[in-house]
């Protein structure tokens, strides 16, 4: 296992730093894949996942891949490059006979949803995010059912920890909290949200 490659793609942001932290722990080797950003101690690669041809070069001799990447939060954005992003990336995989970890969120699920709930939860998203979230976790679904990768995916919403500044928990009531504000929370008071910091949820994963 420690001979193996594993190549985070989306090294910078919460997640793929949190992974990296994890496999430094375990002693792996691995590849810090970003799109132009550096990261101080960490040599990085730096690749456009929407160009195949460079999908398919940063992941070749990889064993295992996490695919945690970001995209600007607009619409039409994720509509037209996540799922580009996903073929490129599975493609890549194919070829590298790579085991491919895909890092979701749960914007394909409409509301409400049944708490807890489990991979047989209907899917109906309501929002245009939603729908590009799961048109993109089709790909992968059908690309497993036809045997071309081995993959899984890890679904998680909300969470916070190191460099996890995008999340709503951080930017509404954490941050607040810091700038000595009132912090502010979306919701019923008596509604119970547990969220896990991002290296917790990279262990479960």
């Amino acid at each position: 296992m420690k001979d193996q490659i594993h190549t985070v793609l989306g090294a910078s942001g919460a997640t793929g730093r949190a992974i990296i932290k994890e496999l430094q722990s375990r002693n792996f080797k691995f590849k810090a894949v970003t799109q132009s950003q550096k990261m101080e101690g960490i040599a990085t690669l730096h690749t456009n996942l929407l160009n195949a041809e460079e999908a398919t070069k940063v992941i070749q001799n990889s064993d295992y891949v996490y695919l945690c990447v970001g995209l600007p939060y607009q619409s039409k954005v994720w509509a037209k490059d996540f799922p580009v992003l996903m073929q490129n990336v599975i493609k890549a995989c194919e070829i590298a006979n790579a085991k491919l970890i895909f890092l979701d969120n749960v914007y394909m699920y409409g509301a409400p949803f049944s708490v807890p709930f489990d991979e047989q939860e209907p899917q109906n998203p309501t929002s245009k995010k939603g729908i590009a979230r799961k048109q993109t976790a089709d790909l992968l679904l059908s690309a497993m059912a036809d045997n071309k990768i081995k993959a899984v995916i890890g679904r998680s919403a909300d969470f916070y920890g190191e460099f996890a500044t995008n999340s709503t928990l951080y930017n509404s009531f954490l941050q607040n909290i810091l700038k000595g504000k009132a912090p502010q929370v979306l919701g019923k008071k008596t509604f119970l949200i547990r969220m896990p910091t991002v290296a917790t949820m990279v262990r479960l994963w």
